[in-house]
């Protein structure tokens, strides 16, 4: 599994980096958006590299659709 969030100050797959990127927004008066981005597999080798070329196709798409 690989999984990551997005906010408008950058992204991390940290939960306690996520809670203090919102706080900032809410401090800055901003939105507090954000994304949270997963792509599952199966523990193969043959899955996970076909997961990985998914993510390299679609992740550009994924970012095009976030308002921020």
């Amino acid at each position: 599994m690989d999984f990551w969030y997005i906010t408008r100050y950058g992204e991390t797959a940290n939960d306690y980096k996520l809670k203090f990127y919102t706080m900032i927004s809410s401090l800055t008066l901003r939105p507090t958006d954000k994304a949270f981005v997963r792509f599952v597999a199966n523990g193969d080798s043959l899955s996970i590299a076909a997961m990985e070329e998914f993510e390299a196709v679609i992740i550009g798409d994924i970012y095009g659709h976030l308002p921020f």
